[in-house]
């Protein structure tokens, strides 16, 4: 893995460390760790210098959509951010030069993609708009709801793919596997979970929740979630919906990133490790 990916990854992990405090001044160290990715990625051709600027424009939307305390002015920077963030996962945006990596073995592997957009996305959105653990108080409180949730999705999601004929039984563990788990985690689920969770389902449940409780933002979330995956099919959608409730209603239970981050990750590496699918 590049230099820029590695240090991306670590900035995603020191999201989690407390601030420092001189004074006046705040600082996080993830802050740091993401100039430290962008200064490594212009130097060894990962990153162009205007990709800095796509990742500057959308940090500045997110602070100003997190910090905001017009709601109008907060509601419209939200939605830019999300438009933004979209951008960039979906590789809208020129300069980044995204490694591939063999996953399986030379002639009978696929070739995946190590996207630094779609992770530098998700670092930005985990690191200002999404609620996190702060204490270990906290993180204990997780485990009991989080596990109840990756078992009741990982069952509900298998068993919908299983009968629409969309998912097979086929243990593996290929070439690469370690590096599609990482990426997989760091690069793909905090990303989906900091959108869909962090900033939509959010947005939406402080906007409607007095009068829908936190059935309207996880159905609407995990519907949209479902619809992105539509290229695979009715089925696919189906089965992606599914999965997106799962990780809607952990966050709803919990109100904290780690929740659905966790539980998506959890579905993929059983759907990856022990199935044949698109899943994921």
């Amino acid at each position: 893995m590049p230099l820029h990916l590695v240090l991306l990854v670590l900035a995603i992990v020191a999201v989690w460390l407390p601030p420092l405090h001189w004074g006046r001044i705040t600082v996080f160290a993830w802050h740091g760790l993401l100039l430290l990715a962008l200064v490594a990625g212009v130097a060894n051709q990962g990153l162009t210098p205007l990709a800095c600027v796509w990742i500057a424009i959308l940090f500045v939307l997110a602070q100003g959509a997190c910090r905001s305390t017009h709601r109008l002015w907060s509601a419209a920077l939200a939605v830019l951010t999300g438009l933004m963030t979209l951008a960039l996962a979906l590789h809208l945006l020129p300069g980044f030069n995204n490694p591939s990596y063999m996953l399986g073995d030379a002639g009978v592997g696929a070739a995946k993609r190590l996207s630094f957009d779609k992770g530098v996305a998700g670092l930005i959105l985990l690191g200002t708009v999404a609620p996190r653990t702060q204490t270990l108080a906290e993180l204990r409180a997780l485990v009991r709801p989080v596990l109840l949730a990756i078992v009741g999705t990982v069952v509900l999601v298998l068993s919908a793919a299983l009968a629409l004929g969309i998912a097979r039984m086929e243990p593996k563990w290929p070439l690469n596997t370690h590096l599609w788990l990482l990426s997989n985690l760091f690069l793909t689920c905090v990303a989906e979970e900091a959108f869909f969770r962090g900033l939509l389902q959010d947005r939406i449940h402080r906007a409607m929740a007095r009068a829908t409780g936190v059935w309207v933002p996880a159905i609407v979330s995990a519907v949209l979630f479902g619809l992105v995956h539509a290229g695979g099919g009715v089925g696919f959608v189906i089965v992606a919906t599914l999965a997106g409730l799962g990780y809607a209603l952990a966050y709803a239970v919990t109100r904290r990133m780690e929740a659905p981050i966790l539980v998506h990750f959890s579905l993929n590496a059983v759907v990856f490790l022990g199935f044949t699918s698109r899943l994921g």
